[in-house]
């Protein structure tokens, strides 16, 4: 639940994959109104088809967020996703021992944990969370060999085992495991050996190593797989190139930045108003590494000014930037307040582990 798009699963040697895969593929490169015309005509052709009806409603909410921004995305998820809860009761009413159909069911029904992740609702990510979780645990326990099953119980295994202790009693009350090592070994397993949770767990884990883990390392090897297979994703080359800035590869990073931005210019109206903060906090980053401090002050105040993204781990990093930027200028009320800003977030990123440090000791480049 910790990167750009939910958990996305599906069956194999299914009538009707291949066009499937085109729609989903479609989304991933960012070609919004191709997805959704391309699984529009899937569902009608392809009925049965298990994911069919899952991806059309991830498509309808990727475009909406692309065209109208993140709140009207909201309403467009709740909306197709009571839509089409129902044609997999009724799936399941036909096929009720069909494991595809279940596991596609259960990540439906969790898909609502992204809204309350957007919101910060963390005990609404749990519930919505555990509704799609109790779904993939059958499945994962009846049918081991469906490897793509890990990803949501790693998902939400990581999520819990990295919460509050309030989140993880209500975790463990419904069988959570609530062990963030655990979370990460099944999210790897469904890189591994999942079919079609393949690109989704590489997302994940992605966003994981870059935010949370703090292993720069090992999320360039994944940003750079999925920059290759969608080369028309800005969010795949955004990512590429914060791990390219946080291993301090800066001639590689000021590229792949100016990739990232003309995609980002070419973007759709709500899209492109999205990127720009995020792209300031990674110029001003870029600057910050070169040793021109002024630059990067200057970009990522704009940065936190216009931020106005639905999910906050650029504005906490931009806070920890620049709170850095006032401890090396000696200006130390200015910082604290900074590393109080990405504190107050909460968003379980190292963003915030790093600023909590700051406040007890002054940044030293």
């Amino acid at each position: 639940m910790f990167a750009l798009y939910p958990s996305i699963i599906t069956a194999a040697d299914k009538t009707g994959d291949e066009v499937v895969w085109q729609g989903i593929s479609a989304f991933y490169n960012e070609e919004f109104d191709e997805a959704v015309e391309v699984l529009t005509k899937a569902r009608n052709d392809f009925p049965e088809h298990p994911t069919v009806h899952l991806v059309w409603a991830v498509s309808l909410w990727l475009r909406a967020q692309a065209k109208d921004g993140y709140k009207v995305a909201h309403t467009a998820l709740e909306k197709s996703s009571a839509e089409i809860i129902p044609v997999y009761q009724q799936l399941l009413k036909k096929y009720p021992r069909d494991p595809d159909y279940q596991l596609n069911m259960a990540t439906t029904q969790g898909l609502l944990a992204r809204v309350a992740l957007g919101k910060k609702d963390w005990l609404g990510v749990v519930s919505s969370g555990i509704k799609g979780y109790k779904g993939a645990r059958a499945v994962h326990q009846n049918h081991p060999e469906i490897y793509d099953s890990y990803l949501p119980l790693g998902v939400l295994n990581y999520y819990v085992g990295r919460s509050s202790s309030a989140v993880q009693v209500l975790g463990n009350i419904f069988g959570i495991e609530a062990n963030s090592d655990i979370g990460l070994q099944q999210i790897n397993l469904a890189v591994e050996k999942g079919e079609y949770a393949r690109v989704e767990a590489t997302s994940i884990l992605a966003y994981i190593y870059l935010w949370i883990q703090d292993d720069p390392q090992l999320a360039l090897i994944y940003c750079d797989k999925l920059r290759s297979e969608f080369p028309k994703s800005a969010y795949y080359h955004h990512i590429y190139t914060e791990a390219l800035l946080q291993l301090k590869r800066l001639d590689e990073a000021e590229m792949s930045l100016a990739v990232t931005q003309k995609m980002a210019d070419d973007n759709l109206p709500a899209s492109k108003k999205a990127w720009q903060p995020t792209l300031k906090y990674q110029r001003a980053l870029l600057n910050f590494h070169l040793g021109d401090l002024d630059e990067a002050l200057k970009l990522v105040s704009a940065s936190i000014n216009d931020f106005n993204a639905e999910l906050d781990t650029p504005l906490g990093y931009g806070y920890l930037l620049r709170g850095m930027i006032y401890d090396l200028k000696g200006n130390r009320r200015k910082a604290i307040a900074n590393y109080q800003a990405a504190v107050k977030l909460e968003n379980y990123t190292t963003a915030v582990t790093k600023a909590k440090r700051y406040l007890k000791e002054p940044y030293q480049k």
